[in-house]
């Protein structure tokens, strides 16, 4: 994937930005790669991970599909094994081996965009999993195997 790649975001719960060129010159730029690794840290514990950078060129293929430079409203990154059981004992529909705690999905929204084109688009890219929560007002996005589904 020749250029650049660029991601920029905010997570909801700790309202931190970024705008990060993660990927130039064919190669992933460690510094930034960080930054967005920090910030889709595990919040409730101040926990951080190293997320799968196939999210990020997911991310930013979705970018694409959306018609070039968007932002992303982050509502989840990583989950550590402790705060993924606390989310589940509490009824919220949280997988037991939820890809969040492996670093490889992420729970977010577009600035600007209906979920619905956003959905669309995600799906249309066929890189892994969807959940569409139109009621809950995100959509998820994993690098595991490509499949769907739709939640509350």
């Amino acid at each position: 994937m020749p250029g650049e790649r660029f991601l920029s975001m905010t997570n909801l719960h700790t309202n931190e930005s970024c705008e990060v060129c993660f990927w130039k010159s064919g190669e992933f730029q460690d510094k930034e790669v960080g930054q967005l690794d920090q910030l889709l840290r595990d919040f409730r514990r101040n926990e951080a991970t190293e997320m799968d950078k196939a999210l990020y060129m997911q991310m930013a293929l979705l970018q694409d599909r959306l018609g070039g430079k968007v932002h992303f409203d982050i509502i989840s990154g990583y989950r550590s094994p402790a705060t993924n059981e606390m989310l589940r004992k509490n009824g919220g529909g949280v997988a037991k081996k939820s890809f969040h705690m492996a670093g490889q999905a992420v729970d977010l929204r577009v600035k600007g965009q209906s979920l619905a084109k956003v959905h669309k688009h995600a799906l249309e890219l066929k890189l892994g999993g969807v959940g569409y929560y139109p009621s809950s007002g995100f959509i998820h996005l994993d690098t595991g195997r490509v499949r769907s589904w739709r939640g509350s």
